[in-house]
């Protein structure tokens, strides 16, 4: 399948915030059923392992993604790590959520961030979940090149691939919609009327979802990236497949460790 970078509504500066934020529960709560931290961890701990970080810098973290279930799950092994959430339009729910979960050394930062210009005296294993794909390419080789620049390590993480199956997966979105929005939290009450007698929701759900399809980066352009953003090899870099069971094709992850 041909890339197409088509937009997603929960980029535009005018998507209503009661709409972004169901999307935002939506994805957590599925990727809380899909256990994707597990899936996850064994890169993430190899790459601090390798790199010798102790802590872990999340770019685009938007509503937070699986790290809020990742970082309890490397505190319960005691393998915790100071975890720090930024983006460029942090997210206020996401950021309760956080400070309400109460896991030692888990921070959400309320000043923007920009992930293509993250200053080379922070820290830690910089990470992306399933954020790389809103990116265009000469922005996403921008986010690299920052890293490359700090000589801090760097994983990409994407669960879903650019495939037919996941296209077709999606369209079983709207009916889990329909299902789990009573469930989704922090719950809104106007959820209600903007599922059930007007279906924004799901329609909005399952717009973003396919477009995320046709956007994702195969494994020949994310080395292609990777190799334009880091001309002289200060990475080592290599790419992964990330099983997940309840998906009949894997997911990729990008990582790149300074030699």
């Amino acid at each position: 399948m041909r890339r197409i970078h088509a937009f997603e509504l929960e980029d535009q500066s005018w998507m209503p915030t009661v709409l972004r934020e169901a999307g935002m529960a939506y994805l957590r709560f599925m990727g809380a059923r899909l256990k994707t931290e597990e899936r996850l961890r064994p890169l993430i701990e190899g790459a601090l392992s390798r790199s010798g970080e102790r802590e872990i810098l999340d770019l685009c973290s938007g509503g937070g993604g699986p790290m809020l279930d990742l970082a309890e799950a490397l505190t319960a092994d005691g393998c915790g790590v100071p975890i720090t959430l930024t983006d460029r339009y942090p997210d206020p729910s996401a950021i309760g959520l956080v400070e309400a979960s109460g896991v030692p050394g888990l921070r959400y930062e309320t000043e923007s961030v920009d992930a293509m210009d993250v200053t080379g005296d922070r820290k830690g294993l910089r990470t992306l979940f399933n954020a790389f794909h809103h990116l265009k390419p000469d922005q996403a080789q921008g986010v690299l090149a920052s890293a490359v620049a700090g000589r801090r390590p760097i994983a990409v993480f994407e669960i879903l691939r650019r495939k037919p199956l996941a296209v077709l997966g999606m369209l079983g979105v709207p009916l889990a919609v329909l299902l789990l929005v009573p469930f989704l939290r922090p719950f809104r009450l106007a959820w209600i009327p903007l599922t059930y007698l007007i279906p924004a929701i799901p329609l909005f759900i399952l717009w973003d979802g396919l477009v995320s399809c046709f956007r994702i980066y195969n494994e020949e352009e994310l080395m292609s990236m990777a190799r334009a953003a880091d001309p002289d090899g200060r990475l080592a870099w290599e790419v992964h497949d990330i099983p997940v069971p309840a998906q009949s094709f894997p997911g990729i992850a990008l990582i790149g460790i300074p030699r």
